[in-house]
């Protein structure tokens, strides 16, 4: 509860700052005679996306966590659908009970690709909770 309310708190004195600042230069360039403030209020409307992408995906945590998170276990599905691969082009015979035990284990790629999607929407919600 406490890590929600700190995240909050964050949240808010990144936000008001910038966006606050922004508006301000945007009342102040409503005046034709100083075309700098309408030239600073561009520029500051314009970097708020920025910073909110830097403040609340870069820089947080938990996301930075989850995309490594995302990048490991893509790398291990690589790596597993490669090894498949040479192994069913190998040639090599497998007994039947063993065939039989991978095809009931992985019926096709799509529902490969469900269970994973699945797995790593877990992991986010759980991530999200902590």
């Amino acid at each position: 509860m406490t890590n929600i309310i700190r995240t909050g708190i964050r949240s808010v004195c990144v936000l008001v700052p910038v966006m606050g600042l922004t508006w301000v230069f945007g009342i102040l360039s409503v005046n034709q005679d100083l075309v700098i403030f309408q030239y600073i209020f561009c520029i500051f409307n314009t970097l708020q996306g920025l910073c909110i992408f830097l403040f609340h995906c870069v820089f947080n945590r938990q996301i930075r966590d989850a995309l490594k998170h995302r990048s490991a276990r893509k790398r291990s599905l690589q790596t597993f659908s490669s090894d498949f691969r040479k192994q069913t082009n190998s040639g090599a015979r497998r007994p039947l009970e063993d065939s039989y035990r991978a095809d009931s284990r992985m019926d096709s790629s799509e529902d490969w690709d469900r269970q994973e999607r699945k797995q790593y929407q877990r992991d986010i919600r759980r991530t999200t909770l902590t």
